[in-house]
């Protein structure tokens, strides 16, 4: 039975998460997994289904209140968001069959090339003095894996008077790949998805992080619910995350515009370091 002292503990750490998840467009659930699992002892089955069904709410606030902004792509998200929700409800049936240390190694991979190259986004953009321009011209940062991008058939969207050029074969692999992870450790995921959003399509900081909570709430919503059909719901631990998760994401929407792009983008950069020693240290307490 969980304690007060227990119900309050689990709340700020939910508030805190949400705070860094709405303002890097992760959602926070890639911290409060682990956080549950190894601090307070719950069934990891349990934890991933739980996390997943309360995330829709942080989200779905995140995702209005950048609407409000303009700093969401219906579009893009939509385009993104189909293929993860498939691809949730696949990882959420997959949980207890695929090896633990191949989840690690993925993610662990994927965190840390994402993370070398928002480290070189940050770095180029930097030298950027005008946050209009470094918006503006974000789609200028080019590494290895822009390269990618071009992959055929290309749709161009437009938002905010900017043209982005995206690869529909690329848009379906990442948002099913995305979407099983998600359904596969209760994580969104949105701490690739927005380094993704920026590096490979050129996104502005901002509107990456507002189109990857509408991702989220998508994935997060089919995830969820699909948990819930399997049973995977703590109905008690659901109700405090639902209740404190929403007043981070307002406090985290509130601070994101307090910030620049630049500083958006090295919070996403020490978050992803964080995934990988989170993951890594998760996957060897687990053992």
């Amino acid at each position: 039975m969980i304690t007060p002292l227990e119900i309050i503990l689990i709340g700020i750490v939910a508030v805190g998460v949400s705070v860094l998840g709405n303002i890097g467009g992760f959602g926070g659930g890639s911290f409060l997994v682990p956080l549950l699992i190894t601090v307070f002892y719950y069934d990891s089955e349990i934890v991933v289904g739980t996390v997943l069904l309360a995330m829709i709410f942080p989200t779905i606030v995140g995702t209005i209140l950048a609407w409000r902004k303009d700093e969401v792509d219906w579009k893009f998200g939509l385009l993104m968001g189909l293929p993860s929700a498939a691809g949730a409800i696949a990882g959420a049936f997959v949980t207890s069959v695929i090896n633990d240390l191949v989840v690690v190694i993925l993610v662990c991979s994927l965190a840390l090339i994402f993370c070398i190259n928002m480290i070189i986004y940050t770095i180029k953009n930097g030298k950027k003095k005008d946050e209009v321009s470094e918006e503006n011209d974000s789609d200028s940062t080019q590494t290895a894996l822009t390269k990618i991008s071009r992959i055929k058939p290309i749709m161009k969207i437009e938002h905010k008077g900017i043209t982005y050029e995206i690869s529909m074969t690329l848009v379906f692999f990442l948002g099913v790949l995305l979407g099983i992870i998600t359904g596969l450790i209760g994580i969104s995921a949105g701490w690739l998805q927005t380094p993704i959003l920026i590096i490979l399509f050129g996104l502005s900081p901002l509107i990456a992080s507002g189109t990857s909570l509408f991702v989220i709430s998508i994935k997060a919503t089919a995830g969820g619910i699909t948990h819930t059909l399997l049973g995977n719901i703590d109905w008690i631990l659901f109700s405090i995350l639902a209740v404190t998760m929403p007043i981070g994401a307002i406090i985290g929407n509130f601070l994101k515009h307090k910030m620049k792009g630049k500083q958006i983008s090295l919070i996403i950069v020490i978050a992803l370091l964080m995934i990988t020693i989170f993951t890594i240290v998760f996957f060897f307490v687990q053992k």
